[in-house]
């Protein structure tokens, strides 16, 4: 058969994290990434996990996402990559998911291991930050956060903790004094490096990126590589714990189902930065999906085919 010139190097890269789903439908020209196509939908798929266990409320919501990003991805490519993290590895249920996307769809369900999950969001980062000669590249995510050190252009070395936005919400609630004391408690097993710039990646960064400079569409040219110091954040921080849901979600009129849990993520960034003694952090709108899309070709069919 010969293939659609139409799709040639054309692929789909979804990622199931604990709070979102994010697809990127992008064309590989050399070592270049074409975004054709980017999305975000809140899934809450970790939400109220309990025990080890998602809920069914979750995993129908995820499945209602996933076959709407799945039918739309067909118009571009049949090379569609799921990738699963934080909440995906924690699960004990998650074969409701993994067996209903091969039943359905016959794609294979690539949970990620943590340590993986870093070194994808490094690939994906270091030439966009190599005015930056040292950096600590972090993505704080619902059910984890990654940090990767970068050194003189290569990944140094990269650490996973189970510090995540929606599991503080399940195990604190509404009590942030809690929540800071554990924010605090897990960063204790991160080393400090020296002199190393702080690099945000994943929707909170993002987020607080777009509400500092007051956008009311999501506009990737304005995020990426914009800088938030620690007043700015402190200040967008105090803006916030003073607001109810309705005002927040008008902060992010893009996005605005974030709007329960920015508030968690802005302060997990804000301890992340004490922790490392910065004063500002540059953000990234690249994540691991831009990572996976660097590997070659041989790599990349072992995502998108079941053997």
């Amino acid at each position: 058969m010969i293939p659609d010139p139409v799709k040639i190097n054309k692929y789909a890269v979804i990622d199931v994290g604990t709070n979102n789903i994010l697809m990127l439908i992008a064309q590989k020209k050399g070592n270049s990434i074409i975004p054709l196509f980017r999305n975000s939908n809140i899934s809450a798929l970790g939400k109220n996990m309990k025990s080890g266990y998602l809920t069914k409320a979750g995993i129908n919501r995820t499945k209602r996402i996933l076959n709407d990003n799945i039918k739309y991805a067909k118009l571009y490519t049949e090379k569609i990559i799921m990738v699963g993290t934080s909440c995906s590895r924690d699960a004990g249920n998650i074969e409701l998911l993994s067996k209903w996307l091969k039943a359905k769809y016959n794609l294979p369900y690539n949970i990620i291991s943590g340590k993986d999950e870093a070194y994808y969001n490094g690939l994906a980062n270091i030439e966009q930050f190599s005015d930056l000669n040292n950096f600590i590249l972090f993505d704080v995510g619902g059910g984890s956060t990654e940090f990767i050190f970068v050194s003189a252009g290569k990944i140094k070395n990269s650490v996973s903790i189970q510090l995540g936005i929606r599991r503080l919400q399940n195990k604190f609630g509404l009590d942030m004094i809690a929540k800071i004391k554990e924010i605090r408690k897990l960063l204790t097993s991160m080393p400090i490096p020296g002199n190393f710039d702080l690099v945000g990646t994943g929707e909170t960064a993002t987020s607080i990126s777009a509400i500092k400079q007051n956008l009311k569409n999501y506009e990737p040219s304005k995020i990426h590589r914009s800088i938030i110091d620690r007043s700015e954040l402190e200040n967008i921080i105090d803006r916030i714990e003073n607001m109810n849901l309705a005002e927040i979600a008008r902060l992010l009129p893009f996005d605005p189902l974030r709007s329960d849990i920015i508030l968690t993520g802005a302060i997990i960034i804000k301890e992340i930065i004490d922790h490392f003694h910065g004063d500002s952090i540059h953000v990234s709108d690249q994540g691991l999906q831009f990572g996976i899309l660097h590997l070659g070709e041989n790599e990349l069919r072992a995502f998108y085919r079941i053997n």
